[in-house]
């Protein structure tokens, strides 16, 4: 992030484009990873040079650590998270990277292992403790003659009552 990576829209009408887009994908990937009981990461891969298939967790950690502290309020704040986060901040964070540097590569992959399983497990404690939300209610109606709430000055029933 930062100004310096803000993508630039040659119009209004493709930013909007692109949020909506942003917005389908989040919402599916959310009602996917809240119905689910395996989680499937979509990690990058590469070709080694033996030309084995290798997986590239880090972009995909990195990612979902960046996710987690901009939560409001920040999950990270939460010892019980910071333990289940450990696989994933481990190839996502660069106190994580320092870690790895040490270790062998039976335990890198074992730890790549956990971060699918993981993802689950945060989930299931972010939905015992999420806030309980009151639904909003609007106590005023609006009459047809009324002008209309959405600043248009214009009657509601020839803007959004129609």
């Amino acid at each position: 992030g930062g100004e310096d990576y803000m993508p630039e829209f040659p119009s209004q009408a493709e930013l909007t484009i692109f949020i909506e887009l942003v917005m389908k994908l989040f919402n599916q990937t959310h009602q996917h990873v809240k119905e689910t009981k395996q989680f499937k990461a979509s990690f990058m891969s590469s070709v080694n040079e033996e030309g084995e298939q290798v997986l590239n967790v880090q972009s995909w950690c990195e990612g979902f650590m960046r996710g987690i502290v901009l939560g409001q309020p920040p999950l990270i704040d939460s010892n019980e998270i910071q333990q289940l986060l450990t696989p994933i901040a481990l190839f996502g964070s660069p106190e994580g990277y320092k870690k790895a540097e040490h270790m062998t590569e039976t335990e890198v992959n074992n730890w790549a292992k956990q971060i699918e399983p993981s993802v689950l497990k945060i989930r299931d404690w972010a939905a015992l403790h999420a806030p309980k939300l009151k639904p909003i209610v609007n106590d005023s109606k609006v009459g047809r003659n009324d002008v209309c709430p959405c600043g248009s000055g214009k009657k509601y029933k020839k803007c959004c009552g129609a």
